[in-house]
């Protein structure tokens, strides 16, 4: 092993130490398993007054079981044909038809919320210590390039758990409450969506490490990241909606078309697959983009004094 990347898994072996010592590792369980806990009771509640709703309309009053109603509705073609309606693809709509109603719904909201709480955690890891000049005494035994690395390798290896256990919580909650729940499918399903999430996430861990390697104000660093998602989500949706308008050109088409791929959201949908024809590639681009948002704080914070 070179000097190089021996110093960054010395420095990715000391952040997972110093957030075990500090209880951030705690922390941060704490968070990815509570939003999954209370998301998934949300849709479980969500799930039960619909089919109360429903129940009620047709003359047959409230349901003390949760989840029956919409097992016969998923049984059906509608649920394919909704599914392909949401995706606007009959193939990947057809795909996702077989998958768990409740990992389906971890999937989505692990998109929306996994990335938020992922700028606010990471993106204070490298600031704080330049604020405080602990960064200096580091620096005299390994080079800032290898520090860097090493705290964000630290914090892609925090989030397996994290994701693992805000998984597990989905699963939890849904045994317990769902009298239809298919235990064995849901955890296969579960177990999966976690590992893409991880990849996903991946890519806005570089943008917060990234954002902290910009200034010495932890404050600071915490709103370049949230920034950052908000760029990559207002991009998505311009992209979005302006490949799709009959009056742009197809050389307009494929500039909006293009630029969704420097954002995370463009792999999204692929990963959603289940062939390694689409897996594959979306893990590369969005490791790819990770190091993207990444180097370029890292060249512009070699230019100043740490």
């Amino acid at each position: 092993m070179s000097g190089f990347w021996r110093d960054v898994w010395i420095t990715a072996r000391h952040e997972l130490r110093d957030a075990l010592r500090s209880k951030r590792a705690l922390v941060m369980l704490v968070l990815y398993l509570g939003g999954a806990l209370i998301a998934t009771n949300f849709f479980i509640e969500f799930l039960k007054r619909i089919e109360d709703t429903l129940m009620s309309s047709l003359g047959a009053g409230g349901m003390d079981s949760v989840g029956k109603v919409a097992q016969r509705i998923t049984d059906t073609d509608l649920r394919r044909k909704m599914l392909q309606r949401i995706t606007d693809n009959k193939e990947l709509g057809l795909h996702l038809a077989g998958k768990s109603p409740l990992a389906l719904y971890y999937w989505f909201f692990s998109f929306s919320w996994a990335p938020i709480l992922m700028a606010i955690i990471a993106s204070t890891r490298v600031s704080d210590e330049v604020a405080i000049g602990a960064s200096r005494f580091v620096l005299y035994r390994t080079s800032l390039q290898a520090w860097v690395i090493g705290k964000y390798l630290g914090q892609a290896m925090l989030l397996v758990p994290a994701l693992l256990c805000s998984a597990a919580g989905a699963w939890i909650i849904g045994w317990f409450r769902l009298d239809t729940f298919e235990a064995g499918p849901a955890a296969r399903d579960l177990l999966m969506y976690s590992g893409l999430v991880w990849f996903y996430v991946m890519a806005y861990l570089g943008m917060a490490v990234g954002a902290s390697t910009l200034t010495r104000s932890s404050v600071l660093a915490t709103v370049y990241a949230l920034l950052g998602v908000m760029l990559t989500s207002t991009i998505n949706g311009l992209a979005l909606f302006f490949s799709n308008r009959d009056r742009i050109s197809e050389a307009g088409k494929g500039f909006w078309q293009s630029l969704r791929l420097l954002v995370p959201q463009g792999h999204r949908s692929d990963l959603l697959w289940g062939d390694f024809a689409h897996v594959i590639p979306a893990m590369f681009a969005l490791l790819v983009l990770s190091l993207f948002y990444l180097l370029p704080g890292i060249w512009r914070m070699s230019r100043r004094d740490t």
